[in-house]
């Protein structure tokens, strides 16, 4: 028999998963017949793993893009503004493969951490970018007209 939440192996007298912890609903009904028609999700597993692990990832990396911005940006703002907006981007998709990671059995706290790393990437990359945007407001015209000059 297989949990309703994680799809893990549970016994068939089982009151709750040893897996996830969620309450089993026995309905008096023959599970074998049942698992034996039904392919079992094995891989999909390994998918929320792998979203956690990303996740976690991505949150160290958006933390690091705000902190290597800051440094930077004192020697060189426009490089400093740079990594910092791409901090705050990638602190974005660390919180979607975070949140997605929570799936996870396995690496779930490393989901939780990176989600939490990246929230907090993404706030202060975003609050540096708008300071310097009101201190400086040359280097963000200079961002902006690096950039446009590739697109036009």
């Amino acid at each position: 028999m297989n949990c309703n939440n994680c799809r893990g192996e549970v016994d068939v007298n089982a009151t709750y998963c040893p897996h996830c912890g969620t309450k089993i609903q026995n309905n008096d009904v023959n599970y074998g017949e049942l698992t034996s028609s039904v392919p079992k999700a094995s891989g999909s597993k390994k998918v929320w793993d792998i979203f956690a692990l990303v996740g976690f990832g991505i949150g160290i990396g958006s933390l690091g893009g705000f902190a290597l911005g800051l440094l930077l940006g004192f020697g060189n703002p426009f490089s400093g503004f740079s990594i910092n907006i791409l901090g705050c981007t990638a602190g974005v998709y660390g919180i979607v493969f975070s949140a997605l990671g929570k799936k996870s059995i396995v690496n779930r706290s490393k989901a939780r951490l990176g989600l939490v790393m990246s929230i907090i990437g993404t706030i202060i990359g975003f609050i540096i970018a708008v300071v310097w945007v009101v201190v400086d407001p040359y280097a963000f015209s200079d961002y902006i007209s690096y950039y446009v000059r590739f697109i036009i």
